[in-house]
């Protein structure tokens, strides 16, 4: 979807200066070109603050990973013995 409208938007852009550009069209129809081409821009400008730039979306960041590597090691030491555990568990089940 954002290739086809990285396509669609500047062909859309381009069209529309050549067409208010051409001193051979009418009046009606350059005045559709401009219209065109400002729904154009501004529909970029709304979904780019939507995706992008909206200030609610700012506060829902927040880091993954913890600063320093201590929480990673336990963590990584409580899956060890768990699995050492399970290991014990199987073998004498069995």
């Amino acid at each position: 979807m954002g290739i086809l409208a990285m396509l669609v938007i500047p062909a859309t852009i381009v069209i529309c200066v050549l067409i208010i550009s051409d001193p051979h069209q009418d009046a009606t129809v350059k005045r559709f070109a401009a219209s065109a081409l400002l729904v154009d821009i501004l529909g970029l400008m709304g979904s780019v603050w939507r995706v992008i730039l909206n200030p609610a979306s700012v506060s829902q960041l927040a880091p993954v990973t913890a600063a320093d590597e201590a929480p990673l090691t336990a963590s990584n030491e409580k899956s060890a013995d768990h699995a050492a555990s399970n290991n014990s568990e199987a073998s004498s089940g069995g």
